[in-house]
Parts: structure tokens; sequence; C-alpha cells
């Protein structure tokens, strides 16, 4: 096959000479990986395209990675980061250089630590440490929080701001570890321990912000995970971004994707009970609203009534005429003690001096005891008048047509008067029938008159 594509006595063209190279390279090489360090990395404005360069002490390659492969990529791409590039060996043949088409890149040692992640993950979960039957509930109303973190960094400063911003009655204890680096997971291991013996403590949140696979590592460590599981207390994992998993998340009562959302997490409840409260109150407010408004239209339709007004006039007229009877009375009685006390002034002129003094002192003595029996009969008589008025107010309440009506009678009436006999209406005559809410207006079809 080289024979014929490669002949020493024919004259090539460039083309030619570069496209038989491309075709070799591709038998050759058709998938490699490659390690090496990033140089002269160059992002494609308009098109998305990934260039740059893999090298060694020695030797450089160059690399393309195309924009529908770049979506795959974890981590940031940077000069003199060491990666390991998978993808073809073949030929630009504009230019006629050879270069590695990456279809997929990882960090130098990912791999491993990836294969360490698979291989931790599988041992814990065939021991059940994942099951959701151990998982606690997080308790919606807690007073303490224990927080397991580095205390520098963004991630103790968002939840700390986050929780006391929405909630003044929950109390912070933060218990201070190294999150990444040598010793790192025996601190948070410890920390979990530790907070498990504080009767106070609620909840546990442990976790730390964003960062690489190795970063994270700390809370993949079987330490940490098997700290998570034996605690008593409910543990909030909080590790990274949304996109991180690490084995403290599945081991934990509850994954939050990141820290700010495991404090979010943690004052939610108490934020939806004073949303509801605080809609409980509006709707009670309104109701009680609504009730008045409608009591009150209740109100004046019962005093537009006229059945409602022909009573209150009644009752009007009566303690009018009771003022009257009582004006007139005081009058008679006054009028009768006028001409009495004229009459023994008649009398008294009758009599001489001598005889005077004799008589008047009795005669005053009667005229004062007259007085006195004549006021007392105006009192009695006032007070059976006034028993009267109290006596006919109270039947005239007890036979309110608004009280019959109310019990599903109706009051018919025709130009103002109260019918109470079929026969004070014609066939075709308008009546009004007053109910106890409304007014009908009718016209009479046909009348029937009792037998008897």
């Amino acid at each position: 096959m080289k024979e014929e594509l490669i002949s020493s006595e024919r004259i090539y063209k460039v083309s030619e000479i570069t496209q038989l190279i491309r075709l070799n390279l591709e038998l050759t090489f058709p998938y490699i990986k490659i390690e090496g360090e990033i140089s002269n990395l160059h992002v494609h404005y308009s098109s998305g395209h990934i260039y740059f360069s893999l090298k060694d002490e020695w030797s450089q390659i160059r690399a393309v990675m195309f924009k529908n492969r770049t979506n795959n990529i974890n981590f940031e791409l940077r000069n003199g980061l060491k990666v390991i590039a998978e993808g073809k060996i073949t030929v630009y043949e504009p230019r006629g250089e050879y270069q590695i088409v990456v279809e997929k890149i990882e960090e130098y040692g990912i791999g491993e630590l990836q294969k360490a992640f698979e291989k931790i993950k599988e041992k814990l979960r065939k021991e059940g440490l994942f099951d959701e039957k151990y998982k606690k509930p997080i308790p919606p109303f807690p007073k303490w929080v224990g927080i397991v973190t580095s205390p520098e960094g963004a991630a103790i400063s968002d939840m700390v701001r986050i929780i006391t911003s929405k909630s003044s009655r929950i109390n912070i204890l933060i218990y201070p570890v190294k999150v990444q680096g040598d010793g790192a997971s025996q601190e948070i291991s410890e920390g979990i321990r530790y907070l498990n013996k504080l009767s106070e403590i609620e909840v546990i949140i442990t976790g730390r912000g964003g960062g690489s696979i190795e970063d994270l590592w700390a809370f993949n460590e079987e330490s940490v995970a098997r700290a998570i599981f034996s605690s008593r207390i409910p543990v909030i994992s909080a590790v990274g971004h949304e996109i991180d998993f690490t084995i403290a998340d599945f081991v934990a009562d509850h994954r939050s994707p990141t820290p700010s959302a495991a404090a979010h997490f943690i004052v939610k409840p108490e934020e939806t009970l004073r949303s509801r409260v605080k809609d409980l109150k509006i709707m009670v407010m309104n109701s009680i609203k609504f009730i008045l408004s409608d009591l009150k239209s209740r109100v004046i339709t019962l005093e537009k009534n006229r059945a409602f007004s022909e009573v209150q006039s009644k009752i009007r007229n009566l303690k009018q005429r009771i003022d009257d009877i009582e004006i007139l009375s005081e009058k008679i009685i006054l009028e009768k003690l006028k001409k009495l006390r004229e009459k023994i002034s008649v009398f008294v002129n009758f009599l001489s001096f001598e005889s005077l003094t004799k008589i008047l002192p009795s005669h005053k003595l009667n005229i004062s005891v007259l007085e006195q029996k004549i006021l007392g009969n105006f009192k009695y008589k006032f007070l059976i008048y006034n028993s009267k008025y109290e006596s006919l107010k109270e039947r005239l309440i007890s036979l309110s047509p608004l009280n019959v009506l109310e019990r599903g009678y109706s009051i018919t009436m025709k130009d103002n008067l109260i019918i109470k006999e079929a026969s004070q209406v014609g066939k075709g005559d308008s009546v009004n029938i007053i109910l106890h809410k409304g007014e009908l207006m009718c016209q009479v079809e046909d009348i029937v008159k009792n037998k008897d």
C-alpha cells in the first residue's frame, strides 16, 4: 500500500504530500492520550474554539479543542497547567502542521483521584451509609446551629450573614477547621464529633466554597463520611458549587448545593411561617371588614323597610302622647291647687281676726296635708301611666312586624294600607309584599275567598 502511495520517481505537490502525511498519521494514531503543560492558550472570540500547545521540557505539539467539546470542561484552562489531553493526531493542511484534535481534557492527577472517589463511594454504598432510612429530618426551627468550616473566606461570611439577617433567634456556634490540605479531614471529623457532645446544638452544617477536586478532597475522605453517619445530630453538607459532589453529600442527612443555600435552607421554614402569618392576618382583617360591611348594609336595609318605619312611627307617637298626658295632668293639678288656695283665701277674709287666729293654724295644716295628697296622687298616676307605656312598648316590640317577617311571614300592602282580607283587593290590582329582606311588586291574578 505504501509503495502505491509513495514513489521516489514522482514529483509531488506540497498539498499532495501534506495529505499523504495526514492520512498516515491518522492511521497510525487513531486515538491517543498526551500528558503535557498548557502554553499559548487562546480562545477564539467568535467561534469559541480553544487553541493551545502541549509541551514538556523537550518538545511541544499544537492542540485544538472545538467548541462542541468544551462544555465538558469542569475546571479552568490556564497557561502552565499540567493536563492529560485525549484525541486524534492529524495535520492542519493549510500550514502543514501536525496537531492533536482534543476530544477530552482533564487536570493531571484527576484520573487517579476520580478512581479513588469511585472506590470509596462504592464501598460506603455497599455498607449502607447512603441509605435513605438512615437520613434524619432537619428541625424546621432550630435555636442553635453548629458550623464546621474554615473561619476565613466567603463561605462562613455568607452563611452567618444570611442566617442573622433572616432570623434573630438562631444562635450560631462555629467550630474552625482546615478545609483542604494535610490534616483537614481529621479536623472536620473531630469538629462533627465535638458538636455532638453539646446538647443545645440541633443541626450541623459542614462545608466550604468551590474549588478543584483536590481542594474538595477532604470531604471525600472516609473518616469524614463515617463521622457524619455516626452523628446523632442531623448534618447538612454544603460543599463547593452546585455541580460539585463529594462523599459527604451522599452520607449527609441533607445536601445543599452551596454554603449559602444551606443557610437559606435553615431559615426558610421561619420565613415561610412569618409569611403565612402575615397572609392570615390580612385575610382575617379583610373578613372582618366584609362582615362589618354586610351588617351595615343589612341595618341600612332594615331602616329603609316600610314595616320597620311604621312601627318606629307608632312608638314615637306613643311617646309623644305620654308626654302630652303628663303635661296635661300637671296643668290640671296645678289649676285645682290654685282654685283651692283662692277658696281658702276668700274663706279666711270672712273670718274675724280673732277666729282667724284660732283656726288658721289648723287650716294651714289641712292645706299642707291636702297638697301632699294631691302630689302623691299625681305621682301615683304618673307611675301608672309610665308602667302602661313600658308595657305597651314591650308589646309593640314583641309584635314588631320585623320579628314576624324574620320567621318567614310577609306583609301585603295596597296604597300604603295593610291588606287583611281578600275582599280589600280586586283582580289586576297592584300590591307590595314586604319580606324580611326586600319587597316584591305583584299583580293580583285571582282571588280565593274562604267558604265560611
